[in-house]
């Protein structure tokens, strides 16, 4: 009974999933060979700020995920010339990519629930004047995340960071600063832990 139970249970799940990725794809015009497993919030200037790359998936299902996550996916481009692209073959897991100017992120990478990556901080410091803070949006920098980079659950992505090709960001940290291919980075602020070589 317990086995029909999850084999109905898993069917179902792949229904959603094939009607969520249809309807998102339909109205937002997005081409490709591209999963959306349940509903991501997706809030764009216009519908050439989103580029995705085929092979790539974008969970925002709690179902057959390893950590529990506190939401859905977020795709947030919607200031003019905002982009987020997104390479071939990645997976997202409920997390906010939030791009005011541009946020990069390569092929074959691997971002964990609960995630937040930010190329603005949202607001000045205004440390003159600090009830000014309410009235600035900040500045912006772009963020690139290289191919192949491993991004653990709730990790917090600075503005103006570039994470080299094949890093791992262990769960947790927050990155301030820019770092090189292969490292692995763990803490707040993010610090290189240990270089990783093809034969870890």
């Amino acid at each position: 009974m317990i086995k029909i139970f999850n084999a109905l249970r898993f069917y179902l799940f792949k229904l959603k999933c094939v009607f969520s990725t249809t309807l998102i794809k339909f109205v937002w015009g997005i081409k490709g060979d591209i999963k959306f497993h349940g509903f991501a919030k997706i809030e764009l200037y216009d519908k050439n700020s989103l580029f995705i790359g085929d092979g790539t998936l974008i969970n925002s299902s709690n179902d057959y995920y390893h950590v529990a996550m506190y939401s859905k996916c977020k795709l947030v481009a919607n200031t003019p010339d905002a982009k987020i692209i997104i390479g071939k073959n990645s997976r997202i897991h409920g997390s906010c990519l939030s791009a005011k100017q541009l946020i990069t992120i390569g092929d074959n990478v691997l971002i964990a629930g609960n995630c937040n990556i930010f190329d603005s901080n949202g607001h000045e410091v205004s440390l003159k004047q600090p009830m000014n803070r309410i009235f600035t949006t900040g500045k912006s920098q772009p963020i690139k995340v290289g191919d192949g980079v491993w991004i653990g659950a709730n990790v917090i992505v600075t503005p103006g960071v570039t994470i080299g090709d094949g890093c791992v960001v262990a769960a947790g940290s927050v990155v301030t600063k820019s770092f090189p291919e292969n490292v692995l980075l763990a803490g707040n602020p993010a610090r290189k832990i240990r270089e990783i070589n093809c034969y870890d």
